[in-house]
């Protein structure tokens, strides 16, 4: 089982209207404070996965929003899944050394350009 650590000021919403755009999404929660980002996904065809993500301003306008509207439907849609984002401390893990790896590789061409000089 994976780690998980939650972002204090990130919301992860299921269940979002599949008309709803990231606009619509920011202008439903600033009600309840500054919204920093909203992302929606899409598929490849740029229809709505129904899957989104907010970022706020601090950890308690994020709960302020979770009290607001996980369970509650939207534009009478399916009732919204709203939670803290879990991110993964393998995924943490793997891009770290996705980025150590690519040093590493972009400082070893360099050194093997310079051997050949």
């Amino acid at each position: 089982m994976q780690q998980q650590e939650q972002d204090p000021t990130n919301l992860y919403f299921a269940n979002l209207p599949v008309h709803m755009t990231e606009t619509d999404l920011e202008n439903m929660l600033s009600v309840y404070g500054p919204v920093t980002s909203t992302r929606i996904l899409h598929d490849q065809y740029y229809s709505s996965r129904g899957v989104g993500f907010a970022r706020m301003a601090s950890k308690e306008k994020c709960e302020a929003v979770i009290r607001a509207f996980n369970g509650k439907a939207v534009r009478g849609f399916r009732s919204l899944k709203i939670n803290f984002q879990q991110v993964s401390v393998v995924c943490l893990f793997n891009r770290f050394m996705f980025l150590k790896t690519t040093f590493v590789s972009v400082d070893f061409c360099l050194n093997i350009k310079l051997l050949r000089l």
